[in-house]
């Protein structure tokens, strides 16, 4: 007899979200609509706090005080925190910092009345205890990096409700933990491909043409404007969490051929084995 799935969708992050498990996995005293909800509930916290479209989240109150320390969220430090070391790491080819940029294209909207710059770098952002503070008047996106946190968070939280293991996909940022395994297909140009079997790892993709790398909810300005093939591609990347999936995934731009792999590996991702990965 298969096991019993227990599945919820739920509208969060500009996006559905999936979270599900077996019932052989949960093994704590929690009923199963409490672990769904203590995960819904998770990933609500981190949209409220991360949301760069609207007006009253934390980022927004970042980026319309430049130049002002403020105390924030753990989560708000934390993720600014991972996405400033890893624009150090690739010498800002992943770059929350071109929120402006977006701005004046349409992508984002305005909260902020002052002048603002197109776009800046890791340097912009200062962290200090609990207090962050942005070093010049730049617009923060995080939309390359928050939503792949997110589902990192829900999967934190059917941990501790005592799931042993599951999934939890944010419209494609997808991650399976513990006992879990799961089979997806992985999306390119040309359809859908072979079954690619997921066990404690989590796994993005993002669409790109041109300049501007989009997955379906966010999109991100490529360092220096450098143009990618005129083709369109989408790129799935592997690694252990969602977060790091999420942002490597818009690594991408202007880099081809063996050098993706060389780089998204010295950076603990994964190519599947369609973009020539192991």
């Amino acid at each position: 007899m298969a096991p019993l799935i227990h599945r919820r969708v739920k509208p969060l992050l500009g996006t559905f979200v999936e979270v599900g498990f077996t019932q052989q996995n949960q093994v704590g005293s929690l009923s199963v609509a409490v672990c769904l909800e203590r995960a819904f509930a998770a990933i609500a916290n981190i949209e409220q706090l991360l949301n760069g479209h609207a007006a009253d989240s934390e980022l927004t109150l970042l980026n319309r005080r430049p130049g002002v320390w403020l105390s924030l969220h753990r989560h708000t430090r934390r993720v600014l925190r991972l996405a400033k070391a890893l624009g150090q790491q690739t010498q800002d080819r992943f770059n929350v910092t071109v929120g402006g940029e977006l701005t004046r294209k349409g992508l984002l909207p305005c909260f902020v009345e002052h002048d603002y710059l197109d776009r800046g770098d890791a340097r912009d952002i200062e962290l200090q205890g609990h207090q962050v503070r942005l070093k010049r008047p730049v617009v923060i996106t995080l939309d390359g990096i928050a939503k792949g946190y997110a589902v990192d968070m829900a999967v934190s939280a059917l941990r501790k409700a005592g799931v042993k293991g599951g999934w939890v996909n944010a419209g494609g940022d997808l991650r399976v933990f513990g006992e879990q395994s799961l089979a997806v297909k992985i999306r390119d140009v040309d359809g859908y491909q072979q079954p690619l079997k997921l066990h404690n790892c989590a796994l993005a993709s993002s669409r790109y043409a041109g300049f501007q790398v989009q997955d379906f909810t966010s999109a991100i300005i490529a360092k220096d404007g450098i143009p990618s093939p005129q083709t369109e591609e989408i790129i799935s990347v592997q690694s252990r969490f969602a977060w790091r999936a999420d942002a490597l995934t818009k690594v991408f731009v202007g880099i081809e051929g063996q050098a993706r792999k060389e780089i998204i590996a010295s950076l603990k991702g994964k190519l599947p084995a369609l973009h020539g990965g192991e």
